[in-house]
């Protein structure tokens, strides 16, 4: 295999390891990260076409890629196995400079590239608060969510993520997450439901969506959402809310999400 086709056959197992994932063979979808961690530095030289800023991003890329087995394995209920292999992205990630949030190490980098660097920080301790929520520590998850939350604004205030235009406009070697903000407090939202506090979950997901719709209100967000309202209020009025929830949909154009995530019962 040629080294200047590693970044398209990577790009390929990355679409696998997603089809995997939703069709739960665990398995394969874990031999196939095996597979791309054997190749990660051969794909980042191929896709970048130069050396600069290539360390950064592969070491970027094998913090997502163990980051994405340890959340396969405690869907799988593997959660020894999860703590090693998110063991293995925190030492990845602690071989990163101490610079890399600046934006003055990855320079080179745009769109999905440069997301998922700046990320690396709060995908570590959203590995560190899932394994927590795993093991039924819902006090020590809430606290590495509140604070991956606070990285996440702390990228927005200093412009350290791309709008979707650029993402658009500068593909990345591995399709990202974008803003980790939606998973940071959907799984606060989780800690405050598993801890009695139904109405603190709800506000927590109607405040993200209020905050900016297009962005934040994915088919996700609206299934938790609307899974909430079930179960805090009587029928009549948690149909009463689906039907705003979907209104805002309609008005946003959210065509992405489809009707089976609002669970109305007409």
């Amino acid at each position: 295999e040629k080294v200047d086709k590693k970044d398209s056959l990577f790009k390929l197992d990355s679409v696998l390891v997603n089809i995997l994932v939703r069709r739960t063979e665990w398995r394969l979808a874990l031999g196939t990260l095996d597979n791309m961690l054997g190749y990660v530095e051969d794909a980042v030289k191929a896709w970048l076409k130069s050396g600069e800023d290539g360390d950064a991003l592969i070491k970027a890329v094998v913090v997502e890629l163990y980051s994405r087995q340890g959340k396969i394995l405690l869907q799988a209920g593997c959660l020894p196995a999860a703590a090693t292999v998110f063991e293995r992205a925190h030492n990845a990630y602690q071989t990163m400079s101490p610079e890399m949030d600046t934006g003055d190490t990855v320079a080179s980098l745009r769109g999905n590239d440069l997301i998922l660097v700046k990320n690396v920080p709060t995908q570590i301790l959203l590995n560190e608060g899932l394994l927590h929520f795993a093991h039924i520590d819902y006090d020590l998850a809430e606290q590495k969510f509140r604070k991956a939350v606070e990285f996440q604004r702390v990228l927005q205030r200093r412009g350290g993520e791309c709008d979707s235009r650029e993402c658009l406009m500068h593909d990345g070697l591995l399709d990202v997450e974008g803003n980790l903000i939606v998973p940071c407090l959907n799984n606060l939202a989780l800690c405050a439901l598993y801890t009695c506090r139904l109405r603190e979950a709800i506000d927590t997901i109607e405040t993200l969506i209020r905050e900016n719709p297009s962005k934040y209100l994915t088919d996700t967000v609206a299934f938790n959402l609307c899974t909430l309202y079930e179960l805090g209020s009587d029928n009549e009025t948690s149909e009463k809310n689906k039907r705003v929830l979907q209104s805002i949909a309609k008005r946003f154009t959210l065509h992405d999400i489809g009707m089976e995530n609002f669970r109305l019962n007409q």
